[in-house]
């Protein structure tokens, strides 16, 4: 009779050590479970990020490889314009019309070249085209246009003329500005500006010389 006890005892323990085995067994199965979900989802995550990661790169190399250049400068293209007061000595009064000639010319044989003159408010035209469209310009063989024009204030109105083309798939343009007041001090001080720094250019070499000398 005293071995029933030891028996049941014995069967107990190991009763209770399997149940701890299985215990631990599961917590491990479903530890491994929670750790495999949270990397799929973490790489799942990663994937999804990844293209607006690599589109992200892609843009700062286009960025710096200039390839977006045409959204952020202006292209210097072979187009130069100017704008001249045909009535240069007669000043430009309220009501009273005035002539600007417009003159263009490329370093480049251009097709289709378009020419647009930009009116401020108060400025109207009297005669001749507000747009005009070149056939061809041929290189270093400038062209012009001119137009009437009818200012109705005595303040300075600015005139400007626009010019565009296309290039061997490119498209570019420049423009010039007239101040129907202010223009003929602006060219005065321009020229006066030229003069000058002529002047300090020359002062400059004949030191030159003298040091060299």
């Amino acid at each position: 009779m005293s071995r029933h006890p030891s028996l049941s005892r014995r069967r107990l323990r190991r009763l209770k050590m399997r149940l701890i085995v299985s215990i631990a067994s599961a917590l491990g199965v479903l530890f491994m479970v929670g750790v495999s979900l949270m990397v799929g989802l973490g790489s799942s995550e990663s994937d999804v990020r990844q293209p607006a990661q690599i589109a992200g790169k892609s843009m700062v190399l286009k960025a710096k490889h200039g390839l977006g250049l045409t959204h952020t400068h202006k292209l210097k293209g072979p187009l130069q314009v100017a704008i001249k007061h045909l009535d240069r000595d007669r000043a430009i009064t309220s009501g009273s019309p005035f002539t600007l000639e417009a003159i263009v010319v490329s370093s480049e044989y251009l097709e289709n070249v378009r020419l647009k003159w930009v009116l401020p408010e108060g400025v109207r035209l009297e005669s001749g085209s507000n747009e005009v469209v070149l056939n061809s310009l041929n290189r270093d063989e400038p062209q012009k246009i001119s137009v009437q024009l009818v200012s109705d204030s005595e303040e300075n109105q600015q005139v400007h003329i626009q010019a565009s083309a296309q290039l061997r798939g490119m498209s570019f343009g420049e423009s010039a500005q007239f101040n129907t007041t202010d223009q003929q001090l602006i060219d005065l001080q321009k020229e006066e500006l030229l003069e000058r720094s002529q002047k300090e250019m020359a002062k400059d070499s004949g030191n030159q010389q003298k040091i060299f000398h």
